[in-house]
């Protein structure tokens, strides 16, 4: 019982961080979105910031995991697989209306500079996602696919940041076209240009 209500703790907080950053979430927020009294939180999380790395590590783990099935098909070349991956994300998005970003790219905006502890856990999470995201290019490149010239790490990084961007100008826009014209640039253009 205990490890199914700190899952639920761990999924409401995914969902609350990303839609009202840290400083806009309480933990009476949390434990009600949980169904649990508010005073029970503290036997699954020490604190808030305690809290906050666990959901920090259990969305990273999620997003990597979808990255893996992602790589893992074999019915499409690396870099369609990866373009699949975020046309997948895309339609997530927009089924959802387009609400919220990530859940990363927004705590980093909200503390990446601001709480050392979370920083170092976001920026370290940034780090994983991004890494999950070269293997594609690796073997694109492999195959010949991508430039030998190319840094696939270097490739992964732009990917990642010109996505949480546009996930930034998607909130403001109110709208799913700014990630639309991201993936058409990258991988209409500058991918297939190489």
């Amino acid at each position: 019982m205990s490890e199914e209500v700190r899952e639920r703790l761990l999924q409401e907080g995914i969902r609350l961080l990303r839609e009202h950053g840290y400083h806009g979430t309480g933990i009476q927020q949390i434990a009600s979105a949980a169904g649990i009294p508010k005073g029970s939180f503290n036997y699954y999380f020490a604190s808030k910031e305690a809290f906050a790395l666990a959901v920090i590590d259990r969305y990273a783990t999620r997003i990597e995991e979808g990255i893996r099935a992602a790589y893992d098909r074999s019915d499409l070349p690396p870099l369609a697989r990866l373009r699949a991956y975020f046309d997948g994300l895309l339609a997530a998005i927009d089924s959802a209306e387009g609400e919220h970003g990530c859940a990363i790219g927004n705590l980093l905006a909200e503390l990446g500079d601001t709480n050392e502890i979370l920083g170092a856990a976001l920026s370290a999470a940034w780090r994983r996602i991004e890494k999950r995201l070269e293997p594609f290019l690796l073997e694109a490149q492999r195959a010949g696919a991508l430039a030998s010239e190319v840094d696939p790490r270097r490739i992964a990084g732009l990917l990642l940041s010109g996505w949480e961007g546009a996930l930034i100008a998607m909130r403001a826009q109110r709208s799913t076209l700014p990630l639309e014209q991201f993936l058409e640039t990258v991988f209409d253009r500058l991918i297939a240009a190489t």
